[in-house]
């Protein structure tokens, strides 16, 4: 049976305007086998849920993992040590579809891994001796300096010093992981038309709305707080559109971030260049001179 569509239905129409509601909303079937039913919900929030087919986890566009309609960790549970062994080695957990996955996935053991969304840092983990047996308790865990290094998180690169990838990696937290790349994969209804979308595009007095912005903030990155005030130092501040949409330009959608935060933001990996790893340089330089302060 085909459905009526009222949407453009006299009537409908007049009740919507009368409601002022100009905005349509949307709905969306919450099919098993593509969204979390409620008992997974809580199960990946706690102890998480094993993996029992690879398919059951896709990587998404931007590099990160998801299982049905969200975005997921993904850690080993189950860690055995025989002949008096010590646990000092413990798995990393993954945020991103690095090489150790796919190492992984080659020597087919991807069964091994669980997927959870707790975000304070701690994993419910089996761990296994001659000894004692089976044994259950929550651990924190670190990151993959592999999926760091794939998602290019806080411009992570195995290529950067020892030095800089231990600050990143010591510096590393699951709740600004998950701000960054949301929990929920959404999916909205567009508020334009292919008929009545603006051109995405920066206006015409880009510049000057850019320039009024950064000195409301006073030429500080507002993620690190870093100053770029110095007039060879302001070009490597940014203004950066929230929502993505270029045309936008209301103040709440705006945010100054330094180059090095810029080019962390989803789909802005076009940015990390060689003018990106000369900042890097100096943005570790300023940091330092202001902890010493």
């Amino acid at each position: 049976m085909r459905l009526i569509d009222f949407s453009g239905f006299a009537p409908f129409l007049q009740l919507r305007e009368a409601m002022q509601a100009i905005q349509l909303g949307s709905f969306e079937l919450p099919l098993p086998n593509t969204h979390l039913s409620v008992d997974e919900k809580r199960l990946l929030e706690k102890e998480g849920i094993e993996v029992q087919s690879l398919d059951l986890i896709r990587a998404l566009s931007d590099g990160t993992l998801a299982y049905k309609n969200s975005r997921v960790l993904v850690h080993i549970r189950d860690i055995s040590v025989y002949g008096g062994g010590s646990w000092n080695s413990m798995p990393k957990f993954h945020v991103a579809d690095c090489s150790t996955l796919a190492d992984m996935r080659a020597k087919e053991r991807f069964g091994r891994y669980v997927i959870a969304t707790r975000d304070d840092g701690l994993f419910q983990i089996r761990k296994k001796s001659d000894a004692s047996g089976w044994r259950t308790s929550e651990v924190g865990l670190d990151v993959c300096k592999n999926c760091l290094d794939k998602l290019r998180f806080d411009g992570y690169s195995h290529n950067l010093s020892q030095s800089m990838k231990n600050s990143i990696f010591s510096s590393f937290s699951i709740v600004e992981y998950f701000s960054r790349y949301p929990k929920a994969l959404l999916k909205h209804r567009p508020v334009h038309s292919d008929r009545s979308a603006p051109l995405d595009d920066y206006p015409t007095n880009w510049r000057e709305i850019s320039e009024d912005y950064k000195a409301t903030v006073n030429w500080s990155c507002e993620r690190c707080g870093v100053v770029l005030a110095d007039i060879k130092l302001k070009r490597y501040l940014h203004v950066h559109h929230r929502n993505g949409q270029k045309f936008d330009c209301r103040m709440a959608n705006l945010q100054a971030l330094c180059l090095k935060h810029h080019a962390e933001q989803p789909l802005h990996g076009h940015l990390k260049n060689a003018d990106y790893f000369h900042f890097l340089a100096i943005w570790s330089k300023l940091q330092k001179g202001h902890a010493a302060h």
